[in-house]
């Protein structure tokens, strides 16, 4: 009984994030305004997770070929902007990567 209350909350979850992400929430109710207004801020935040997880990706990409001209030209541009630098120093994807090295 327990594991398929479990599979049918997880499947009401996942068929909620995917209404949410393209815009398909079943049965219209998307459009009361409550729920219009969360599916805007969670949207907006989604998109600054994707954009960040592409740039830690980059700067990843950076990381390992320092070496190179292209990497070494970036780098001063990456040290001058106070985000951009914070992300390089604080990479997620680098973090997540060296877990699963050590």
């Amino acid at each position: 009984m327990n594991v398929l209350l479990i599979i049918v909350v997880l499947l009401m979850v996942f068929l909620a994030i995917l209404g949410f992400k393209r815009g398909l929430f079943p049965f219209g109710i998307i459009h009361v305004p409550v729920i219009y207004g969360i599916n805007k801020i969670l949207g907006f935040l989604m998109g600054l997770l994707e954009a960040a997880l592409i740039v830690w990706i980059f700067f990843a990409v950076i990381a390992h070929t320092q070496d190179t001209n292209f990497s070494a030209g970036l780098m001063p541009l990456i040290e001058k902007s106070v985000l951009l630098s914070y992300m390089y120093h604080h990479n997620l994807i680098l973090l997540f990567i060296a877990l699963f090295i050590k």
